[in-house]
């Protein structure tokens, strides 16, 4: 059976596709019909405004009356899928002034309506819209006929107050998204209801979970065990929504303090300029708002229960999220005294309204509690003993006084801790001050009775193995009361402490001296151990590996020491000790001493010791010699762990390259070839070498000599330039037979051509030179020819 027959709708529209043709079909009140825009064709935009176009439908009404005229429609929300976003516009057919307006974006509602008071004689058209998508299907009431307004049921005293059941049980709802804008006296916009239920997206039961915008538990968390509060209006949509909840309950001892807790988000409402693009506010009557009343059994407010939080630039306790505009405050508890309305009843109301313009939002989460308006207490405490008083919560004030001196005031919070000194009967009176100025007093008497007082002194430190004995004179004074110290290791002294006179292990004990009449005084005893004061020092810091570093105990204390080395073992010894490192590294040191009564102490000093890598300088050279006709000589740098080098080549010149090649002048020498390597941490190390640059053995002998007795040429011999020993020089003339003709042992005699003093015929001679070499035990045999002319 479809939507339209369960309502018992006409099986057809009145209306028309636009304003012109619905005026040819006026409407009568009451009005109920099914309608659709599925198929309409014409896509109308109001003249006066922006509102969203799309597949549309009009109705048509010239008003008979003033009275307010009610518009409803029912429709299937569709889903995510497919969302159903309607819209209710209702403006004069004459001058296009918007007399209403409703729409839903969100709400799975099903219903909507909008309310508004007509000008007798004038006639309306009313606008059904679907914002742009491709048209709906719903049903139309409108009328005259108020909807029926149920009265709240009296409830026994706080029924279901927060919602404990998991339900709205013993609460009255209402919503609609109908906001109207106000006058200009009124602070808020107005709410009429158009439904009295419970709505699923105005009225949500929370169970937990935070809120999608504000970091606001969905639970108020500052009721102990609470599992449900309600959030109140449809969330972070601008709809014109607005939703209420109220209940009326009798007012007994057991609930005449009423603590109601909320937590609230509001957007900043505004326009923008279309010319100068300014930011506009909303005016007091037009911003979204969260509002708390209560009323006495006869429907008049009681100042000291309301509260009214309206949306604008900066709303006073509560916090912007970001630049958003959306402003939030989280839980915060509001007590109201009810104890004047003992025996009667009262009504508390919330109610949520969005703007009265459509795009901005306001909701609330809620939860209450109900108790005596009472101080809890004690009926008697302890003398000497700190008790805590607790007021209730929810005051924006708290003065604290004992009567017997009222002008003094002892406490300013919902707490009051006293500790008092004499005993006897005291009255505390409390008074607090609600958010709107009201004041509740509320008292308290309580009996003093005699109670112990002790205080204790904490035992100086021992050593171990050394005890404490926490039952020595001096640990405990008893100032008042008598009986047994007994003694515990917790505060709540449930665990007995085992031979407190010969207590071994650091820590906080207690000790309790109780009284005949139920009191106990119990201070803390802290018990703490020392050990000996250990101190050495090095006499250096680090150094290059290897390096030895004496160690010397400057302790006070001595008797056994053990000095622990990090990867190096240990040592034993209270004077000085020597440790030798050969790795790199870096190397913790620990001292232990331990005195003849087994008292010890130990330190550590991190870090203490740094070994750098030692330096190893090699080089290697490509010869040893060269002679003064190249003297190169190619330096291969092979050391290790070094970072910086000095080279001295043994002529008086250096080089700082890491493998140079040098040049010496053409001149035979011996040179020693020093590198200085060292490395950042300051090693370093060093390697000779010697290399030499000797003479070549050079010499010219000519071919040709004429021994003619004239001023050139007559004698034969070699010519020497260097490298040559002359103290090994023999030059030998042969003829062709190979017999010696002449002989010479000095360089510088050479053949005259002369045989057993008879010149020798023209011809070629063959010579033989025999040499040795200056610098070293090398010898030379040379044979060549030579021409004699005359």
């Amino acid at each position: 059976m479809s939507l339209f027959s369960l309502l018992g709708l006409t099986a057809f529209s009145q209306g028309g596709d636009d304003d012109v043709t619905a005026t040819f079909f006026p409407i009568s009140l009451p009005f109920n019909s099914i309608g659709s825009t599925v198929f309409a064709t014409n896509d109308f935009d109001t003249p006066s405004s922006a509102f969203d176009d799309g597949p549309d439908w009009f109705y048509y009404y010239c008003a008979t009356s003033n009275a307010t005229i009610w518009t409803t429609i029912s429709f299937n929300p569709g889903g995510a899928s497919n969302p159903i976003f309607p819209q209710i516009v209702i403006y004069n057919a004459v001058t296009l002034d918007v007399v209403a307006i409703t729409q839903v974006a969100g709400d799975n509602s099903g219903t909507m309506g909008a309310p508004f008071e007509p000008v007798a004689g004038e006639c309306y058209l009313f606008w059904i819209d679907n914002g742009g998508l491709t048209g709906f299907d719903y049903a139309i009431q409108i009328t005259n006929i108020v909807p029926p307004h149920p009265v709240s049921p009296m409830q026994p005293a706080c029924t279901n107050i927060g919602f404990d059941s998991g339900s709205t049980a013993g609460w009255l709802g209402s919503w609609g998204h109908s906001m109207r804008i106000g006058s200009s006296s009124d602070l808020t916009p107005i709410y009429t209801p158009m439904f009295f239920t419970m709505n699923s997206g105005q009225h949500d039961i929370t169970s937990g979970g935070v809120d999608i915008q504000a970091p606001i538990s969905q639970v108020c968390p500052l009721i102990p065990g609470n599992t449900n509060s309600i959030r109140l209006g449809d969330g972070p949509n601008g709809a014109y929504g607005g939703s209420r909840i109220e209940q009326k309950f009798q007012v007994t001892p057991s609930n005449a303090l009423f603590t109601y807790y909320y937590a609230a988000v509001l957007q900043n409402a505004y326009t923008i300029d279309q010319t100068t693009l300014d930011t506009i506010p909303h005016l007091a009557q037009e911003q979204p708002y969260f509002q708390i009343d209560a009323q006495d059994c006869f429907g008049n407010p009681i100042a000291c229960g309301n509260l009214l939080v309206t949306g604008g630039p900066g709303i006073p306790g509560f916090t912007q999220i970001g630049n958003s505009g959306v402003f939030w405050k989280n839980w915060t508890p509001v007590m109201l005294d009810l104890t004047p309305y003992i025996g009667s009843c009262i009504t508390i109301r919330f109610t949520v309204g969005d703007c009265s313009q459509g795009a901005h939002y306001a909701y609330a989460y809620l939860d209450a509690t109900c108790a005596p308006m009472e101080i809890v207490s004690p009926p008697d405490i302890c003398q000497f003993q700190t008790s805590v008083f607790t007021a209730p919560v929810g005051a924006a004030g708290y003065s604290w006084v004992e009567t017997s001196n009222p002008g003094t005031v002892i406490g300013t919070s919902n707490t009051l801790s006293i500790t008092p000194t004499t005993t006897g009967t005291f009255t505390y009176q409390c008074t607090l001050t609600s958010l709107v100025g009201c004041n509740s007093t509320v008292t308290t008497t309580v009996t003093v009775v005699p109670g112990p007082d002790i205080s204790v002194t904490n035992p100086a430190a021992v050593c171990s193995p050394a005890t404490v004995d926490l039952t020595a004179p001096g640990v405990t004074t008893i100032n008042a009361g008598s009986g047994t110290l007994e003694y515990f290791m917790d505060a709540a002294c449930t665990v007995p402490l085992a031979s407190a006179n010969a207590v071994t292990t650091a820590g906080t004990y207690y000790i309790r001296l109780s009284s005949p009449g139920g009191c106990s005084d119990v201070e803390p005893v802290v018990v703490s151990y020392t050990s000996l004061p250990v101190q050495f020092t090095g006499n250096v810091s680090g150094g290059c590996a290897p390096v030895s570093i004496t160690f010397t105990n400057s302790s006070s204390s001595s008797g056994n020491c053990v000095w622990t080395f990090e990867g190096g073992g240990t040592q034993t010894g209270c004077g000085s000790v020597t440790q030798q490192y050969t790795a790199p590294g870096t190397y913790d040191v620990t001292l232990t001493v331990t005195d003849a009564s087994g008292c010890s102490g130990s330190v550590t000093q991190s870090d203490m010791i740094t070994i750098s890598p030692q330096v190893h300088a090699s080089f290697g050279v490509n010869v040893y010699e060269q002679t003064i006709l190249y003297p190169v000589f190619n330096f291969t740098n092979t050391s290790t762990n070094a970072t910086a080098y000095v080279w001295e080549f043994g002529d008086g010149t250096t080089s700082t390259q890491t493998s140079p090649a040098h040049t010496y002048d053409n001149h035979e020498g011996v040179y020693h070839i020093v590198l200085y390597a060292s490395n950042e941490q300051g090693c370093n190390d060093s390697a000779i070498a010697v290399v030499s640059v000797i003479d070549e053995l050079i010499f010219y002998v000519p071919n040709t000599f004429t021994p003619d007795g004239d001023e050139h040429n007559n004698v034969f011999f070699p010519v020497f330039s260097s490298g040559f020993d002359g103290q090994n020089y023999t030059l030998l003339i042969f003829d062709r037979w190979g017999e010696v003709l002449f002989e010479s042992h000095d360089v510088a005699s050479g053949w005259d051509g002369t045989y057993i003093g008879q010149l020798c015929k023209e011809g070629v001679y063959t010579w033989k030179i025999l040499i040795k070499e200056r610098n070293k035990d090398k010898r030379h045999e040379y044979v060549g020819h030579v021409n004699l002319l005359k």
